[in-house]
């Protein structure tokens, strides 16, 4: 695997319903962290790859579209590594998890007006999901989605 570029999804299943990953992080201060599902890309696949297969993996929905959002470096100063952002719509249940052997994750259904919440009351922290829901909401706001955010 290559770790150089990454991918984080925001998954809008056809209720309107999004998908919020909450994992157990004991090194961080907060012991639960809840965020988007995200990922690396691996070696010669493209980022919308990558999304496919990180939110399939991470969730077992599927998306019947995929649109970027918006790239970003995850820290421009130290690492090149580049985040590509997804918004994930008409996402499906299709399998179960896959996940890795390390991984914890758990998959929790919330209104997209209750991902705003758990935001605002700190819950969701990491960086890569505040700014992929930032650009979501612009995003949402540009092109005329009723995602009733």
């Amino acid at each position: 695997k290559t770790y150089g570029e990454a991918v984080i999804i925001l998954p809008v299943l056809k209720t309107g319903e999004a998908i919020v990953i909450v994992e157990a992080r004991p090194f961080l201060k907060e012991t639960t962290a809840v965020g988007l599902p995200s990922g690396y890309v691996e070696n010669d696949e493209e980022p919308i790859v990558a999304a496919h297969r990180e939110l399939l993996e991470e969730t077992g929905y599927a998306a019947k579209t995929l649109i970027e959002i918006d790239n970003f470096y995850q820290d421009e100063g130290i690492s090149s590594a580049l985040t590509h952002s997804f918004l994930a719509l008409d996402c499906e249940k299709i399998s179960e998890q896959q996940l890795d052997g390390s991984e914890q994750l758990k998959i929790m259904k919330v209104k997209l007006t209750e991902i705003k919440e758990l935001e605002e009351q700190g819950y969701i922290k990491g960086a890569g999901s505040k700014l992929t829901l930032a650009k979501t909401y612009e995003y949402n706001k540009k092109k005329g989605y009723d995602l009733n955010v």
